[in-house]
């Protein structure tokens, strides 16, 4: 597994596999859309992969899209579990989803709780600091990137920080879709005609 990167005592960075800069990404949120949202994850065995998201990851691989994970987990800022479970888990949900020939790219986590106030919290979503953190380390296109989430702060993240094309895991008219561009029932119908990204416009 590649090293972690600390951003700080509450966010990590790390880059998986090689990115090529100015290309634009898909951004996925994990919790409900990669795994089940059973709560604040802090164990492998409590880890289950959705149906059809590691088809889903597969073709955006195939494609050419760099999958990057934007993720809050705030259980390690509110102390339910620790780096090293934190960590774990990602690993276990990497490992599962590679068996599947799916791979992620980047991840990128925000361990703020709500009531942080340090600097920290400036990545956790709806907060845009998880996307700008891809266009700084990685030089993601944000305008021509897409994002997939299931909550509103998801696609309000990603507005927030340019992304154009913003698929909400709903059905039509729930609440929270006026952030989206669109609307999906899995992350299979979302990346569903995704196409290849954009050519870099310089190298």
């Amino acid at each position: 597994m590649a090293p972690i990167r600390e951003v700080s005592a509450l966010n990590v960075c790390r880059q998986i596999r090689p990115i090529q800069s100015g290309r634009p990404a898909l951004f996925l949120d994990r919790d409900g859309v990669i795994v089940a949202d059973t709560g604040y994850i802090a164990r492998c065995n409590e880890v289950l992969l959705l149906p059809s998201a590691a088809e889903a990851i597969r073709t955006a691989n195939r494609s050419g899209w760099p999958v990057i994970v934007v993720s809050n987990q705030s259980g390690f800022g509110r102390g339910y579990f620790n780096r090293a479970a934190l960590e774990a888990v990602q690993a276990c949900i990497e490992s599962r989803l590679s068996a599947l020939g799916a791979d992620l790219d980047a991840v990128l986590i925000c361990g703020a709780a709500p009531w942080d106030t340090v600097p920290a919290v400036a990545w956790r979503k709806p907060s845009p600091g998880m996307f700008h953190a891809a266009r700084d380390y990685f030089g993601t296109d944000l305008p021509n990137s897409v994002m997939v989430g299931d909550r509103a702060t998801d696609l309000i993240a990603a507005r927030s920080a340019g992304v154009t094309r913003r698929i909400l895991l709903t059905a039509p008219g729930a609440e929270g879709a006026e952030a989206a561009t669109e609307v999906a029932r899995d992350l299979a119908g979302a990346v569903a005609g995704l196409g290849t990204p954009p050519v870099a416009a310089h190298g």
